[in-house]
């Protein structure tokens, strides 16, 4: 191993320093893969989740007249939401760095911000959806008149077994 001789050194402050030293079947067990692993993943979870919520803003930005009165809480909700995940990906960008060059200093501010952001993103979300709430019941009474309005009048899903495929 690499580092078995500082883990001697640090014997009495790391208590998990067997863990490191055993040989696994799989690199991916190893502490510093799973942090990397880490932060590769919270980057691609916050660039997925910049691209969806810019596509939401973009729809709801069409639909001004129909939002009404929750418009502007709604989109300061997902604005919210997309500068806590470009905070995400910045903070992401530097664990990997730090993870890459072993430094815990750039290590600390990813945990901060995870932790920070995460509970700020859950209010917005909170925020966004109750508020989206009003919306999506008028949409959810519309789709469910429809439909029974399209059964009374005969129209059938099921699947016909009568019909005989050549």
């Amino acid at each position: 191993m690499v580092y078995s001789a500082n883990l001697y050194k640090m014997k009495s402050t790391v208590s998990y320093y067997g863990m490191l030293e055993k040989p696994r079947c799989c690199r991916i067990l190893n502490t510093k893969y799973l942090a990397l692993l880490s932060g590769i993943y919270t980057l691609n979870i916050s660039i997925l989740v910049v691209l969806m919520f810019g596509w939401q803003i973009n729809a709801n930005f069409k639909r001004y007249q129909d939002l009404g009165d929750v418009y502007y809480g709604i989109q300061i909700a997902q604005i919210a939401i997309i500068a806590t995940q470009f905070s995400m990906v910045i903070l992401s960008i530097v664990l990997i760095f730090g993870i890459h060059n072993e430094n815990a200093t750039l290590v600390v501010p990813w945990i901060i911000g995870f932790l920070t952001f995460m509970s700020l993103e859950t209010v917005a979300m909170v925020y966004s959806n109750v508020l989206r709430d009003h919306i999506f019941k008028t949409l959810a009474m519309w789709s469910v008149i429809r439909y029974h309005h399209l059964l009374r009048s005969g129209v059938s899903w099921k699947i016909n077994k009568n019909i005989v495929e050549l």
